[in-house]
């Protein structure tokens, strides 16, 4: 015989109690009907469990929270129980992970603690250090994002280097913001030491300070594509001075190589140097060498050397040795002193002229003055 709704087994409030109304719709007479959903995965029974078995809501949220804890723990444990700050710790070593990995541990992780916060149980040991760990699996997915974009963006650059060469050495195009201060990059997402090793007891600071580890593919990947594309511009330094480019395009693709990397003192970078500091100063030592010729070939067919025109040429002289020595020739350059020695020597041709147009001068007043 079935018990009656007055008795004490099946109270009003009763979560297995079920609700029957009717409703008028279009003549049609509904039955409507709701049931209260019954978490009990353990099958539990205790002695607050209703009379027909039915668990307590405190019963049910205490179940709940148990498997959300205990889902919580499994997160990445390859089917092994572990520590619960295990994962942590991994993360931190981990040298192979990558940003899509780390995108779908988070997504795991904000699940599992906003289920164990709903039940009450955001202070439990294993929550916090979940909620530590999706901290630690954030940041590390930051970095990864910008190295894994900034290793994308060297890729994207040197697909179309040879335009891009063309381009900065006409000087229609500023360097690519990708080739500048790779070196710098790498730095500022490379942790000193093993960042699992690392004073956690301020553990804020830590999840916003922490790098990467620097044996990590991704670092790793960068520095090779890095110094791939280095050596690709200093080897463009060199075949562009070979063209015979000017100083100051030089000088751009250099700053481009250094910026990815390399070396000052590459031994291309050195070599490419060199090129157009030769082609400067043997540049300067012809053009003084044909002033003097032309200006020896004027005096010799005029009556009276004109004063003047060898200053000038000289003047002309120092002024393209100075400009070498901007872009690079050395001060003491041999070629750069023997046309030194023949702008003198155009400053000495046109003193002596200078004398004798005044010797000249001072005859022909004395001879007017005899005259009259």
């Amino acid at each position: 015989m079935s018990k009656s709704a007055s008795e004490p087994g099946l109270r009003k409030d009763s979560p297995a109690r079920k609700r029957v109304s009717w409703a008028d719709q279009d003549g049609t007479l509904c039955l409507k009907t709701s049931v209260h959903e019954v978490y009990n995965t353990l099958g539990l029974v205790t002695s607050c469990t209703l009379d027909d078995g039915t668990p307590t809501p405190a019963l049910q949220r205490s179940m709940k929270l148990l498997d959300s804890l205990y889902d919580l723990r499994r997160i990445d444990a390859d089917g092994e129980e572990e520590a619960d700050d295990a994962l942590l710790h991994a993360t931190l070593k981990d040298t192979h992970d990558n940003e899509g990995v780390l995108r779908s541990l988070e997504f795991n992780l904000v699940d599992g603690t906003g289920a164990v916060a709903d039940c009450g149980g955001a202070r439990h040991a294993t929550n916090v250090l979940c909620t530590r760990t999706l901290l630690v699996v954030r940041r590390k997915a930051t970095l990864l994002n910008e190295v894994e974009y900034r290793i994308a963006g060297i890729e994207r650059v040197m697909a179309g280097c040879e335009n891009l060469c063309s381009e900065i050495v006409a000087g229609t195009r500023d360097n690519p913001l990708e080739l500048c201060e790779v070196r710098k990059f790498i730095r500022q997402h490379t942790h000193n030491g093993s960042p699992a090793d690392e004073n956690k007891t301020d553990f804020l600071t830590f999840a916003n300070t922490f790098k990467l580890p620097g044996a990590h593919d991704s670092l790793l990947k960068l520095r090779e594509i890095a110094t791939a594309a280095g050596e690709w511009w200093a080897e463009a330094c060199i075949r562009e001075a070979t063209k015979g480019i000017g100083h100051l395009a030089l000088k751009r693709l250099f700053n481009i190589a250094l910026g990815t990397g390399v070396d000052p003192e590459h031994y291309k970078l050195i070599r490419a140097e060199v090129i157009l500091t030769d082609r400067l100063a043997e540049r300067v030592l012809k053009e003084a060498k044909e002033r003097l010729e032309r200006d020896t070939y004027m005096a010799e067919r005029a009556p009276v050397p004109p004063v003047g025109p060898a200053s000038v040429m000289a003047d002309k002289i120092e002024v393209e040795m100075k400009q070498a020595v901007a872009e690079g020739v050395k001060k003491g350059d041999l070629r750069l002193k023997e046309a030194a020695k023949i702008a003198q020597k155009l400053r000495e041709e046109d003193g002596v002229r200078k004398r004798l147009a005044n010797r000249e001068k001072r005859l022909a007043e004395k001879a007017k003055a005899g005259q009259s």
